[in-house]
């Protein structure tokens, strides 16, 4: 389902609810979303820039390269305590053929800024 379609659907139904306060906390659910989405990408597309985006990518990472029942969290790992699916993501390995584009050089070796916490190979 788009998020178009979502924000609509929830503006239309907040509207019918409780008037314009609906369409206001549709439309700041549709900014949250559209700006957790961008994080996400970015997160996939573009190397980290910062001490947050090093640990952003590593946490999430974890979720896709070591166990995909833990560390949902893309932007905070908070409800990854609540939920009991936090782990702590030290280096992770990363199959190859699944290698972001940041993460690796022109030889297809692991940059030398993230050999400290990503390698490559598959999972264990």
């Amino acid at each position: 389902i788009s998020g178009t379609l979502v924000v609509g659907g929830l503006s239309a139904a907040g509207y019918a609810l409780v008037g314009l306060p609906g369409v206001s906390f549709a439309f700041g659910f549709g900014v949250v979303y559209a700006t957790y989405e961008v994080i996400h990408r970015r997160l996939h597309t573009a190397a980290p820039l910062n001490a947050y985006g090093r640990w952003a990518r590593r946490h999430h990472f974890y979720h896709h390269f070591a166990d995909a029942r833990r560390n949902h969290g893309v932007t905070t790992p908070l409800w990854d305590h609540v939920f009991r699916t936090f782990s702590r993501a030290e280096t992770l390995r990363v199959p190859p053929r699944l290698a972001m584009d940041w993460l690796l050089d022109d030889a297809g070796a692991i940059r030398p800024q993230f050999a400290a916490e990503y390698h490559l190979g598959g999972r264990r």
